[in-house]
């Protein structure tokens, strides 16, 4: 993908990130948001992600050593932080694949990806909140091969013929178009803050063909590109307090929370 489409594209989603910025309520910022998606709720995800890892795949087998499934184990952690109808947070997703093993040798692959995030809320109500969302962030693909066992003399033969310890890593830039929902439950014993179960199913997008890796800071040319483009779906497990609203003794109820704000702003009497 051309560097100037990347540029506009980016303009466009800050563009984009700045019109559904605003808030409809002036008593918001003192006293939550009724019940609705708190000012900040934080999650751990678990799931799994889908990848293009062929490349990959085509150049180990070709040195002996066995493919790896284009299925991951996802997991990770994230945040997300309400300013009106706007969202805006972050999450890290680690990707994980069975070692592979053959008679004589192993291999290992895995994937960090760290994504900011840009969206608004189409629904939200105290029990659910529905938003999509657009991120823009890297990705770290970690990739180890060797023998799985070599004989003791080979540590002190000269030149050492022990493999290489450290994994050759490439790193991306990657696009994530999603949809996430989270359902709300209050706290236990009336305690402040609400308790999130979620949802999440997206695509991720990898545009730049890449042939560099690295180990060690060398560069290394010629290699296979380890896209990262696929989809992926996930469940979010969080939730988060509201320390800020007991500390301006405002209530907790949602009504009550609600007159409150009316109050602040003329609309009660």
């Amino acid at each position: 993908m051309k560097k100037p489409f990347l540029l506009g594209l980016i303009a466009t989603l800050m563009s984009f990130s700045a019109a559904v910025a605003g808030s409809n309520c002036a008593g918001r910022n003192e006293c939550g948001s009724h019940g609705k998606m708190n000012k900040s709720i934080h999650y751990f995800m678990l799931g799994g992600a889908l990848v293009d890892n062929s490349e990959v795949n085509r150049s180990i087998a070709d040195m002996g050593y066995g493919e790896f499934s284009r299925y991951g184990l996802s997991l990770g952690f994230g945040g997300i932080r309400r300013h009106g109808r706007y969202l805006n947070g972050g999450e890290f997703e680690g990707v994980f694949w069975k070692r592979n093993n053959t008679d004589d040798a192993e291999s290992r692959l895995s994937v960090g990806r760290f994504i900011s995030l840009h969206g608004f809320s189409l629904v939200s109500t105290p029990n659910i909140s529905l938003y999509p969302l657009v991120g823009i962030g890297g990705g770290i693909t970690s990739l180890w091969a060797g023998p799985k066992e070599v004989q003791f003399e080979s540590a002190f033969a000269i030149p050492s013929r022990l493999p290489e310890s450290r994994p050759l890593h490439q790193l991306t830039f990657l696009i994530d178009l999603g949809l996430g929902m989270h359902f709300f439950r209050p706290l236990p014993r009336g305690k402040p803050g609400v308790m999130s179960i979620g949802f999440r199913a997206g695509y991720v997008l990898d545009p730049v063909d890449n042939d560099r890796w690295y180990r060690n800071s060398v560069r290394l040319t010629r290699g296979p590109d380890s896209d990262l483009s696929g989809p992926y779906v996930r469940l979010t497990f969080g939730g988060s307090g509201n320390r800020r609203c007991k500390e301006k003794g405002c209530p907790y109820h949602r009504g009550s929370c609600k007159k409150a704000c009316d109050m602040k702003r003329g609309g009660m009497k």
